[in-house]
């Protein structure tokens, strides 16, 4: 079982079961995930959400990013979580979860990116992550128009068909660095994302490490936007790791 993102959290696929764990630095798993209320508040209406390893945030906001195989969604994640990026990267099987705590705009939120497979064998669990999701990168190569084709065939109906109505959506054209091999004009991919509204920039996980962050921006933006009393949903549930010990903790997939 493979343990990935900041805080240590792993996301595998037992059968058709999704099974997550966290741990602390030292590979302990952490704490109950709710302290006792505040003074004067009641324990079912918090001022402040506690997170994997009793981390206060305001808001937490799940997200999914969805695309082809090999378009960069891996480099673009590592890019944004990490500030790393690795020229060749390995297949993602099933989906990777990562977690990111920023501060935006005055609130602390907790991200956790859903890196899903592009592979055609996966899409039947990439489509179990769409329905509590705040937010959905879809992501496409500049150099490949078939990357770029298969967002209105495959992954924008996916996306309408499995996640919320207020799911906010944000269009990622990927390697904008390569110039020379772009196959797709910046004209026709802003007349597709004005068509089916949606939020479009591009970006350079390589070269060009801002513009992975302003995506990133844009993605929080735009889920405060669509979700004003907070995320979609927030609740504590049982976590089943493949060895059977049971965690409690919050999740937003």
């Amino acid at each position: 079982m493979a343990f990935v993102g900041l805080v240590g959290v792993g996301v595998g696929v037992a059968g058709h079961k999704l099974y997550l764990k966290a741990t602390g630095p030292s590979g302990a798993e952490p704490e109950a995930e709710e302290s006792a209320p505040k003074a004067g508040h009641t324990a079912n209406k918090p001022d402040r959400i506690f997170s994997y390893r009793q981390k206060e945030v305001d808001k937490i906001f799940s997200m999914v990013c969805v695309g082809e195989q090999d378009v960069g969604k891996t480099c673009l994640v590592q890019r944004y979580i990490k500030d790393e990026f690795k020229e060749h990267t390995t297949p993602t099987i099933g989906c990777d979860l990562q977690v990111k705590h920023i501060h935006h705009r005055g609130q602390a939120v907790q991200l956790m990116l859903y890196d899903t497979a592009g592979m055609e064998r996966f899409r039947f669990i990439v489509s179990s992550y769409y329905r509590k999701a705040n937010g959905a990168v879809l992501a496409f190569d500049l150099t490949s128009r078939e990357s770029f084709e298969t967002i209105e065939t495959h992954w924008l109906p996916e996306v309408d068909r499995y996640a919320p109505q207020n799911v906010f959506k944000l269009l990622v054209g990927t390697k904008s660095d390569l110039t020379d091999h772009r196959a797709v004009g910046l004209e026709e991919v802003t007349a597709f994302a004005r068509e089916h509204g949606l939020a479009y920039v591009e970006t350079s996980a390589k070269a060009d490490k801002d513009s992975v962050a302003k995506a990133f921006e844009k993605m929080v933006d735009g889920m405060i936007g669509s979700t004003p009393l907070g995320p979609v949903v927030r609740e504590t549930i049982s976590l089943s790791t493949q060895s059977g010990t049971v965690l409690s903790g919050y999740c937003c997939a």
